[in-house]
């Protein structure tokens, strides 16, 4: 899984502002020999050319550096400011993953999180969880604020403590201490701030 298909890159040939350079000198013979591929003058142009061309790639670069699934000189940057976790900070993972990963947490800045919601992001990471919520408490309200949609989101039902909503995520006891670590910790940052999370091995 790649984010490529965001990315912004030049659609203009190597050569082309070389070629729009020559095509502002002015008419007659003595330019249009300078206008020749293999004349003096066209080289001093490429020279300009290729700086004017340096000078886009890099606007496309920083375009791509504000996507946090495409960043890789401010990647660190992205990290720290959206709280990745030790992994991602110690360089433990691959660029790939670090991206994806800041790339799901500044999506979520969008998004709210009901419980298949949080199922379908760690099946993405090939870990199965189940999110469980308390059946028989009242639903008095929906989260998530005025105009969300009408779904039951996590956390949503009070537990036995006035105010605090509480659901469970279950995972296999079989998995990897880090896949453990990184439900707990990616469950904890990405719930709503009012609600509680237990977890589960089974």
């Amino acid at each position: 899984m790649t984010y490529d298909h965001l990315k912004f890159a030049p659609d203009r040939p190597g050569d082309w502002f070389t070629r729009m350079l020559s095509k502002c000198l002015p008419p007659g013979q003595l330019f249009e020999t300078m206008r020749s591929s293999w004349s003096v003058f066209y080289g001093l142009l490429s020279a300009f050319g290729k700086e004017l061309r340096r000078v886009e790639e890099n606007a496309y670069k920083a375009l791509n550096e504000s996507t946090p699934g495409l960043a890789v000189d401010v990647l660190a940057d992205w990290e720290e400011e959206l709280s990745m976790p030790p992994p991602c900070i110690e360089g433990l993972l691959t660029n790939d993953k670090r991206q994806i990963f800041c790339q799901e947490a500044h999506a979520f800045v969008c998004e709210y999180p009901t419980a298949k919601w949080f199922e379908s992001y760690f099946a993405r990471h090939n870990i199965s969880v189940t999110i469980n919520e308390d059946p028989v408490a009242p639903l008095p309200f929906r989260t998530g604020g005025s105009g969300a949609p009408a779904v039951t989101r996590v956390g949503s039902r009070l537990n036995s403590v006035a105010g605090v909503h509480k659901f469970s995520v279950s995972y296999s006891a079989l998995l990897d201490a880090d896949l453990k670590r990184f439900v707990k910790w990616q469950t904890l940052r990405l719930k709503p701030a009012h609600t509680s999370a237990e977890f589960i091995e089974v």
